[in-house]
């Protein structure tokens, strides 16, 4: 192979006025960040290959461009009832946790986005309350800057 003489006459290194420091790249980091808005909603199958069953993703970025995905999944109700079965709670006191739990993390995702009032979803099965969430929340989260607390 026949070096590029051309190419190493020149500097190999260098930095001039025209040099730009890369963006950030990456997650975003632990705490609090400003001006960060969600870029996207979906409700697909967790893997891409189309397995793992549906789970309701948001894209979250950053002004330098870092990312956080939150994801939601299913409450499989009956491992939750066989779980609480097992550490001695109530079964159904668990269920309503889970999915009460589960629906305030999307109300809070939401709320910031929607008046409070308007964020009324129901589903008789995930996949139908899944659609639901991103069918309510539209575009409405476009160009909207929020403030996220991660741990």
């Amino acid at each position: 192979m026949t070096p590029n003489t051309e190419f190493l006459s020149q500097s190999m290194y260098n930095i001039d006025n025209t040099t730009e420091a890369p963006k950030a790249s990456g997650p975003i980091p632990a705490g609090i960040t400003e001006n960060v808005q969600l870029v996207a909603v979906y409700f697909e199958a967790l893997r891409q290959d189309g397995s793992g069953g549906n789970v309701l993703k948001f894209n979250f970025e950053d002004s330098a461009g870092r990312k956080f995905r939150h994801t939601e999944f299913e409450v499989e109700v009956d491992r939750v009832r066989q779980n609480a079965a097992q550490w001695g709670k109530d079964p159904e006191a668990q269920v309503r946790n889970a999915l009460t739990g589960l629906a305030g993390r999307i109300k809070h995702i939401l709320s910031c986005f929607l008046p409070k009032d308007k964020v009324v979803i129901t589903g008789n099965t995930w996949d139908e309350f899944g659609g639901n969430v991103v069918s309510i929340l539209g575009q409405a989260f476009k160009g909207v800057d929020v403030r996220v607390k991660l741990i």
